[in-house]
């Protein structure tokens, strides 16, 4: 099983948590995502590569394009991250993160994206992130 976390989210978004660990929180200027899934196979050593995949499949569904990308953490967790540019204005930086549980390793998708002239980060999602 996928170990879960917890997290606050800004105020004046709708929060949704349909299934396990995933978790969507939107209004009509910003939406957070996450994601768990179930593959095994993404280790330290392929987690770039594996990002960079995501990063790309993550881009071409909503017809955008990534802009920048790399390797950094996530709540203290290895990451992949990059921000996409897509159409209507919206913006996202997205991460594919790598969790270490007791008996497993855990992927996470993580993604904001605002639309308009505001920044996607993870400022506020990090910050409150806490690993169960």
């Amino acid at each position: 099983p996928t170990p879960c976390y917890n997290v606050q989210i800004d105020n004046g978004l709708n929060n949704y948590k349909p299934n396990g660990c995933d978790f969507d929180s939107a209004s009509t200027s910003e939406e957070y995502t996450v994601q768990a899934v179930d593959n095994s196979g993404v280790t330290a050593a392929n987690l770039s590569q594996y990002g960079q995949r995501a990063l790309a499949n993550g881009a071409k569904a909503i017809n955008g394009s990534v802009i920048s990308e790399k390797s950094g953490n996530f709540a203290g967790s290895p990451a992949y991250i990059g921000y996409i540019n897509a159409p209507n204005n919206q913006k996202g930086i997205f991460g594919v993160v790598l969790h270490q549980s007791s008996n497993q390793q855990n992927v996470f998708l993580v993604a904001h994206v605002v639309k308009g002239s505001n920044q996607p980060d993870f400022g506020t999602l990090e910050t409150n992130w806490q690993w169960k």
